[in-house]
């Protein structure tokens, strides 16, 4: 902690190494991620998380190699005990090639993203989720067949209720939905019922 209790600090190196079987080929992914992370706690009646990451990744599978900065702002507010809302503030820069050689492009974003939760009687939680994000690209159009690599607007939205019946059954309803440029709006409907004993 820099300042007990109120400003903490955090460094951190990641490396993850994976080999997918689940194909004919073998695809090999290496991603190595160096991260700085600031958090201020109760600063003006909110947390607030400040994190830059630098961020390189391989992956044979689509013979790739990107390389990325990362920079966000988590801002979240609690108001009583019942009612959170987080706002994420993110920017990014992104340069990829083929490791065939050639195929270079260069991809920056900005998105924010809100998220509301309510807590309600004790046994219900409403969350609500909504991102929109900007792309733009140069160079060539080398994995824009990815939704999230092509340039243009992208949202994402989710809304979520969970409820408890009893001690032995709770439930839950999840409507959420995608937009992606070139492509249609996806609209999708989860109902789930659990009961344990």
């Amino acid at each position: 902690d820099l300042v007990q209790g109120r400003v903490l600090a955090k460094m951190g190196y990641n490396r993850d190494r994976t080999l997918d079987n689940r194909y004919q080929d073998q695809y090999r992914t290496d991603i190595r991620a160096n991260e700085l992370m600031f958090r201020f706690s109760r600063f003006f009646g909110a947390d607030y998380e400040l994190t830059y990451e630098k961020r390189s990744e391989e992956e044979s599978r689509y013979e790739s190699r990107t390389e990325s900065d990362i920079y966000s702002l988590d801002i979240r507010n609690r108001f009583g005990n019942n009612l959170q809302i987080g706002s994420l503030l993110k920017y990014s820069t992104e340069s990829g090639d083929s490791t065939l050689g050639g195929d270079f492009f260069g991809l920056s974003s900005y998105s924010i993203t809100e998220t509301v939760t309510y807590f309600f009687q004790r046994r219900y939680r409403l969350l609500s989720r909504l991102e929109y994000r900007r792309n733009e690209r140069d160079g060539s159009g080398f994995l824009s067949f990815l939704p999230e690599k092509r340039a243009g607007n992208i949202f994402r939205w989710s809304v979520r209720l969970n409820y408890q019946l009893n001690p032995f059954i709770t439930g839950g309803f999840e409507y959420s939905g995608n937009k992606y440029p070139l492509q249609d709006t996806v609209h999708q409907l989860k109902v789930e019922a659990r009961a344990e004993f």
